[in-house]
């Protein structure tokens, strides 16, 4: 911080000549020169005025004030929500009511969603003809909707890569569906690649048995409840 000579002069003065600088004059110099303040707080004992306990209960107050009219509002846009919204937003009303405000904040249909961009999507064409050429090791013929993420030999591929990858399937699916009258596309429909340069060691010894080899070097599967994520290791396949 710059520190005006002329206030240092001041300062030094009053404290050299005066030995006793006024509080107001103190106060002054407290805010004008941040570094200086503890010792011009000791030389006069000044002190902050600190708030009450009654100035305390107040703001308390105030924020559960807050807290109510914010739950009212909320509460009387349930009945002009659709039938869906509607549970939301009551099952959000009693987490309101049993979690204690103090140190819990709940926020009500709020969007968690942010802007991603798969690696490669792979749309099957409504007129394709029967496949005769046979396809990378991996991938499958049958397939209309292929998401794939891949990972070069600069990065790894991880838990963390295949919680993304998921979240682009999930997001695309609803989106198919907005796009159709909100009927959620088969999950036959789609299939989830992870493409990798080198071995994933440490997610293969992370997922235990849900990492399962095939017969196709370089191609694993990972299992995860309905979902099968096909991994595809550059490296090993011949």
């Amino acid at each position: 911080k710059i520190v005006k000579a002329a206030i240092c002069a001041d300062v030094l003065y009053h404290f050299g000549y005066e030995n006793k600088p006024r509080k107001t004059l103190a106060q002054y110099f407290a805010q004008t020169l941040d570094p200086i303040v503890p010792v011009l707080h000791k030389k006069t004992n000044y002190q902050t005025p600190v708030a009450t306990a009654r100035e305390d209960q107040l703001e308390q107050q105030v924020e559960l004030l807050k807290r109510e009219i914010q739950r009212l509002r909320e509460l009387a846009q349930i009945d002009t929500a659709d039938p869906m919204v509607r549970w939301h937003r009551i099952m959000g009303q009693v987490l309101a009511r049993v979690l204690p405000n103090l140190n819990w904040e709940l926020h009500f249909e709020r969007n968690t969603s942010v802007t991603q961009l798969l690696d490669i999507l792979i749309l099957k064409r409504s007129n394709s003809e029967a496949i005769t050429a046979p396809l990378p090791d991996g991938l499958l013929p049958h397939v209309d909707i292929g998401m794939l993420t891949y990972k070069s030999h600069q990065e790894s591929l991880t838990e963390w890569s295949i919680q993304e990858l998921i979240s682009h399937y999930v997001g695309y699916r609803k989106i198919l569906s907005n796009n159709d009258n909100n009927n959620l596309p088969a999950a036959e429909r789609f299939q989830l690649y992870a493409v990798t340069t080198a071995f994933p060691q440490a997610l293969a010894a992370s997922m235990g048995f849900s990492w399962q080899a095939t017969d196709q070097l370089g191609v694993y599967n990972l299992i995860l409840g309905k979902l099968t994520i096909i991994v595809i290791v550059t490296k090993q396949i011949p």
